[in-house]
């Protein structure tokens, strides 16, 4: 049974979050960071594209609403620096890899325009 459906209270403890289940009450370690494997793509106006693969820590996400998570944590490994902040563009960014317990937020997505 997996608890991102079953999280009811997180609270920190010592640098470290501590969920509680809503089945068991049992107490489960998480950590703050995950490590993923992202592919980014920058599409700009001008027409370069850029891709690139890359491993990133990001904190996990909330166990109700991968969206906006996706959007808050993803889209800043996005971008080509100041030579392209003033260009149009379309940013999207894939999570590739995952650890074993969010193995589900693999293919997950996020992008925008800017």
């Amino acid at each position: 049974m997996g608890l991102r459906s079953t999280f009811n209270t997180l609270v920190g403890t010592g640098g470290r979050a501590t969920a509680k289940t809503s089945l068991n009450q049992q107490e489960v370690q998480l950590s703050e960071i995950i490590a993923l494997k992202i592919r980014t793509e920058n599409s700009y106006a001008t027409g370069a594209v850029f891709t690139h693969v890359l491993a990133v820590e990001v904190p996990p996400p909330p166990s109700d609403d991968l969206d906006d998570w996706a959007q808050d944590q993803l889209l800043s490994f996005t971008g080509e620096g100041p030579q392209y902040a003033d260009v149009p563009a379309i940013y999207e960014v894939e999570i590739l890899s995952a650890p074993a317990e969010f193995a589900h937020l693999v293919s997950l997505t996020a992008s925008a325009e800017g």
